[in-house]
Order: C-alpha cells, then structure tokens, then sequence
C-alpha cells in the first residue's frame, strides 16, 4: 500500500464504503458491526480473525513545554549558531577575541533553518483465536517505516555569520585552495621573523635606542600575534568571513604590526627583514548549506559527527505485543444472533492483560533527527472494556489502558540542559532506561445506519510518567572536542521533560458482512474500517502532534465448533 499516499487511500476507502452502504439500502440496524476503536467483545469461540492495517502517521511540529507548537527541526534552527550549540569552537573564539583585541566578541556559523515532516507507515499483523466465547488471545506484530523529510537551510539570506570555512585548507574535507594557503602562510611566517629579530636587535645594538624604547613589547607582542594567526588561519577549519567586523579588526591589526616592525627593518644594520606581504585572508563568504552538512558529518574539530541533516529512511519491525482479553458480564450471555439484533439496553464488561517485546526500534544515535518504530521497551498491560448498547442503531464503548514498562539498556547522546539538538559524539553512551508508566483512555460513539455500514467519533486521552534514566556520571575531556574543557556529562539528564499529556479526535466508517455471513449470504465474514484521528493538546516535553489515518481489514475464519 506503500505506493498510494495516505489522502488517496482515505477517500478511496470512504467512497467504497458509502457505496456498499447505498446499494445495500436499508435493513434492520444492528450490532453486527464492531465499528473502529476498540471493544468489549471476544472472537467467538473456535474463530480466528485475522487483521491487518496499514496506518499513516504524519507530523511536522510537537508541543513542547508548556503547550507550546514548534516546529520538530527547532532544536537545530537557531539565529546565531556558535559555541553554546557547538562547545568545540570555544578555542576558536578565544583566539579570535585575541587576535582582534575584543573580549566580548563572539563568534557565529550564522543562521540555520531545519524543518522536517516525519512520516511513520505502520502495517500490523494481527492473529486472534476465540479458545471459548468469553477467552480470546492473540498477538500484533507491526512492520513500520519511518521517513523523516528534512530541509536544512544554513544562511538563508547569505548575509549572517562572522565565521565560515577555512580557505587555506588546501585538501581538506571542505575545499582545496592553496594560493590562500601560501598568503597566510607567507605573511605569518614574515611577521614571526620580523618580531624575533626586533627582539635580538632591542637587546643588542638596539638596546637603549628610542626606537626600541619607545615599542620595548612590539617583538612579544607581534610574535604573540602571529601564533594566534597561525592557530587560527592555518590550523582551524573556520575563519572570520573576509567581510566581516572580526576580519576588518584582525586585518587593521596586521597591518599596524606589519607598520611598526618594518620601521625597524629601515634601520640599517637592524638585521630586521621586512614585511612585505599583504595579510590572512578570510573566508569567501557565510557557511553554505553544503558546507554546513560537511561540518554536522565530517569535522573531527567540531566533535559533532552525525549523518548529515537530510531525510532518513527506514524498515523496521515494531513492538510485539501478546494479548489476553476475558469477557465478564455479557447480557447477550455470547449469543451472537442476539447481539446481531439487540434491544433495549445492553451491555458488555471485559478485561485484559497484554505484554509487549521490545522488537521495536529507538533512533539513532547519529541521525540527530530520526523518528523510533516503537519503544524498544518490554512493558506489562492492564486493560478494560465496557459497552454500552442503546436498541439497534446506538453504541459506545470505553477503553482503558495501562503499561507498565520494563527497564532495557539504550544508546543515546545525552543531552545537556539546554535543549540544544547539536549533540556533540563524546556525548554518545549506553544507559538503562524505564519509560514512563502510560495511561490510555479512549471513548467511541457509534451509530449504525444498517446491518453493514455505521459511523463512529472517537476521543483519546494519553498520559505518560517522566521516564528514568540510570547510569553513573562520567567525565570527557579537556580535548579538542570538548572545548579545552572537562564536561561532565549526566545520564539522568535525558528524562528531563519526556512526560506527556495528550488529547486527540477523529472518526471513522466501517462496513460489514458479518450479519449477511451468519444468514448464508457471504461465504467469508470481514469488516473494513477507516479511521482519521489527530492531536488537538499536548503538554510536556515532546509531544508530536499527530495526523493518523488507518485502514483496516479483518477477516474471520472458524476452526472449530458452530
């Protein structure tokens, strides 16, 4: 079904279904059709039904906390990307602090735009067995692919950002540029030379002159200078951009020390060789979005290497879930030809008891915007049914879920406290983690027209505990990656704000034969179901909200008995 979007498929499914309905003309309305959502009623005994969906689940933007709509990308869209998202540049703006003589200056990649619709296909497999009328088992195994759409954008307007690639990393990841390799070079080099021999000649026959008198720190002070050059102009992937306020500063400064060493290069017999090259150059222009997916991926200096920021594509197998239900108040006491024609009030009371694996996948950890197929967490459920049936066209069922999960070790990059989405590798570990206990409500109203078609409006209430991650504090650090600092990285950290309360509506149609299969005008019974919900509130920390459209089929199938 993967080949037809979900739009298609919706319509398509309503259509048919309202055709059915009005050939098929009126009829006794009954409660031979379950509807969508969920129930109190039990397979009946010696039937198998067999089911499969194929659900859509889109989303682009979560509630974040406090009920606020954000786009999903928001993490790693910022005005001014720098050393707050990306610590490893903390080096690079000390250098450029020196080397401009400005302690507060900070440096930025400029602005980055990422946005993504996730897009999680999901086609379970469901297996129930009626053992009597009032025991039914069964078991769900779901396939699911996950696509996450990504735009990533980096410097939309082309103006934004002080910093961008090193032009002078001839053969590097970014670009091969050697004649700008040879002018830094040339121009840091002649300046070292110039300030050693200034200091030679201030302490030799320079010594006492007003000259050396008058610039007694040029020769530490340009050495300095030139060191810090060097640090940055040849060694680092990043550079002040050539028209910026940080390469105009660096570029007055150059200029002043090329001034002052090449008046001591005209004294004769200074022994000073003078500066005759022009500067550093700065990079070509603001980070561009190639360049920027080089530095998420390839840039050991930045310590980020993750996948780059484009869509991701999976297949995975979901969550197995086993299931139990047990049927114990009936007041059709499991006579289907009188649930088929009810009158009256009526009702059903049932229980369950569900476990589910952990077959399911987590993201990836590289992938900074990957979207899971299921939890990857086992989980013990606790379920109830209750009907309520109102004559022959009116019925509602209530459903409550609880899962309790169980704990199960994975691997993540923890986060900080912050909520910056650029997660550097060193944050990467295996911890255990216990999701939050989940409560589900869910309420479904529904009309039925006639024995085939009905109408139904549903209402969900999710809510889920804070979940607990457990592992010991470790350190990483002083290196490169970390900024020249020691970070201490805490696992607990990754179950801030992963609580969740959500509200979602929708409704479907459904059709059956089930009525016309028991009085021998259909060979094979089957229900055919639409369902559309979609988040309408969410609270916590990330709650997606979500647009779903399902279409599903059930089949039955009779083993034993009458």
């Amino acid at each position: 079904m993967g080949c037809f979007p979900p739009r298609f498929l919706r319509f398509a499914g309503i259509g048919a279904i309202i055709a059915v309905s009005v050939g098929l003309g009126g009829g006794l309305a009954a409660q031979s059709l379950r509807g969508v959502g969920d129930d109190a009623l039990t397979v009946p005994a010696g039937t198998f039904r067999v089911g499969i969906d194929a659900t859509w689940t889109l989303f682009s933007d979560v509630y974040g906390p406090g009920g606020t709509l954000r786009p999903v990308g928001a993490a790693l869209s910022t005005d001014s990307l720098g050393v707050r998202q990306i610590p490893a540049l903390q080096p690079l703006q000390s250098a450029l602090q020196s080397l401009t003589g400005a302690p507060g200056m900070n440096l930025s990649l400029g602005k980055t735009l990422v946005s993504t619709n996730n897009r999680v296909q999901s086609t379970p497999i469901q297996i129930e067995f009626g053992v009597t009328h009032w025991l039914q088992i069964g078991v769900s195994v779901p396939l699911v692919k996950t696509r996450a759409s990504v735009f990533a954008r980096a410097n939309p307007a082309g103006t934004e950002g002080n910093v961008s690639v090193n032009p002078a990393q001839g053969g590097s990841q970014f670009q091969s540029a050697t004649p700008q390799y040879d002018a830094d070079t040339a121009f840091i080099n002649q300046l070292s030379r110039a300030a050693v021999a200034v200091q030679s000649y201030c302490a030799g026959a320079g010594a006492g002159s007003t000259q050396c008198t008058n610039n007694a720190s040029l020769g530490t002070s340009a050495q300095s200078f030139s060191t810090a050059l060097q640090q940055v102009y040849i060694a680092s992937a990043l550079v002040p951009v050539g028209t910026s306020d940080i390469q105009a500063a660096i570029d007055s400064r150059s200029a002043g020390f090329k001034s002052a060493l090449n008046s001591f290069a005209a004294i004769s017999g200074s022994g000073v060789p003078a500066v005759t090259a022009t500067g550093v150059v700065g990079a070509f222009g603001p980070l561009t979005t190639p360049q920027y997916q080089t530095l998420v991926t390839s840039d050991t200096l930045v310590g980020l290497l993750a996948d780059s920021v484009n869509m991701i594509e999976r297949w995975h197998v979901g969550d197995i879930e086993a299931s139990a239900k047990v049927l114990l108040f009936d007041t059709f006491h499991g006579d289907q030809q009188a649930r088929m024609t009810p009158h009256g009030i009526n009702g059903r009371v049932a229980v369950g008891a569900a476990f589910r694996f952990p077959t399911g996948s987590t993201p990836d950890p590289n992938a900074l915007l990957d979207v899971d197929a299921g939890t990857h967490s086992g989980a013990v459920g606790l379920r109830g049914y209750a009907d309520l049936l109102l004559g022959s066209h009116f019925w509602t069922s209530i459903v409550a879920r609880y899962d309790n999960p169980l704990g199960s070790d994975v691997t993540l990059r923890i986060p900080d406290s912050t909520g910056n989405g650029y997660l550097a590798a060193y944050r990467r570990a295996t911890v255990h983690r216990t999701l939050g206990k989940m409560i589900e409500m869910e309420a479904t109203p529904r009309w039925a027209f006639n024995d085939f078609v009905s109408l139904s409006l549903q209402y969900q209430y999710r809510h889920k505990a804070v979940d607990e991650y457990t592992g010991t504090p470790f350190t990483v650090g002083p290196t490169t990656q970390t900024g020249g600092a020691t970070i201490t990285i805490d696992p607990t950290l990754a179950g801030a704000n992963t609580d969740l309360t959500e509200h979602r509506v929708g409704g479907g149609l459904s059709f059956s034969n089930a009525r016309a299969a028991s009085q021998g005008r259909g060979r094979i019974p089957f229900e055919a179901m639409y369902l559309h919900l979609q988040t309408v509130k969410g609270t916590g920390g990330y709650v997606p909200k979500l647009f779903v459209d399902e279409i599903q089929l059930r089949v039955y199938t009779k083993l034993f008995g009458r």
